[in-house]
């Protein structure tokens, strides 16, 4: 993403920024600064960000069920001086169909490792005393 689209970001009061890369340009097209685009969006604006989601079954979700639109749930967890953690986006859809409604619901991100899920318990006890 190039830096001049926060300015249109912030405008529009984006919440969150969930693309499948990371949102960079690379090289940073931003002199002196390597990664200006998540400076700006987290420490910044306060914008939620995930980086390198899967939207391959997303789009076969939304071919399948005709649905384009949907709602992405997360929960940050709060912890004091936190900069970052991990978590799981939910796409959930509602979907309309001659049988009735049904909710359907899919992950977006990846399954962590055990090795990034034990550091990541580490990290949060060592927080919480």
């Amino acid at each position: 993403m190039h830096i001049d689209t926060i300015s249109l970001l912030h405008e529009r009061k984006v919440a969150a920024f969930f693309p499948d890369g990371d949102g960079e340009t690379v090289p940073s097209n931003l002199e002196g600064m390597a990664y200006p685009i998540h400076a700006l969006q987290i420490a910044s604006m306060g914008m939620a960000c995930c980086d390198s989601l899967q939207f391959e079954e997303l789009v076969k979700v939304c071919e399948e069920e005709k649905c384009w639109e949907f709602l992405v749930v997360t929960a940050p967890l709060r912890l004091p001086d936190g900069t970052g953690f991990l978590f799981n986006p939910i796409a959930m859809f509602w979907v309309h169909s001659h049988g009735g409604s049904k909710l359907r619901s899919m992950a977006l991100g990846g399954d962590h490792s055990p090795q990034e899920r034990r550091l990541f318990i580490q990290f949060c006890k060592s927080r919480t005393g």
